[in-house]
């Protein structure tokens, strides 16, 4: 990720954009551009990417993730999230440190787990 970062950062976000010194960075620019059938800005193959990835977007203060994310649990109920998250390290801290005691606080996620075993806490029997 931080070699891709590197490669795309000397180009302004409304350059168009035709090649790169990487023939594995080259292959993105192409694909975006065979798809949208005409030569793209960075910040348009970056916003077609976004789109792309075929999951919800979530952004939000911690109050709004919970929102969504009960918005969508009680709509489409399941079991739990799998999330993406947008960098490392660090996503996944600040995920647990600011939207999970939100949850915990309306209710919708646990506050301890009953159980010492991974196959307790997923309640599976053989």
């Amino acid at each position: 990720m931080a070699k891709a970062m590197h490669i795309f950062s000397p180009y302004p976000l409304d350059a168009v954009v035709d090649s790169f010194p990487s023939p594995r960075s080259q292959g993105v620019v192409d694909m975006y551009t065979k798809v949208a059938g005409k030569r793209l800005t960075l910040r348009e193959m970056a916003l077609m990417h976004g789109q792309s990835v075929g999951f919800p977007q979530i952004v939000g203060t911690p109050a709004q993730v919970a929102d969504q994310l009960e918005a969508y649990f009680d709509q489409a109920g399941g079991d739990g999230f799998m999330l993406t998250m947008p960098y490392t390290p660090g996503s996944i801290e600040e995920f647990v440190a600011w939207i999970i005691p939100e949850l915990q606080r309306r209710g919708r996620f646990r506050t301890d787990y009953q159980g010492d075993t991974l196959r307790e806490l997923l309640h599976q029997d053989d």
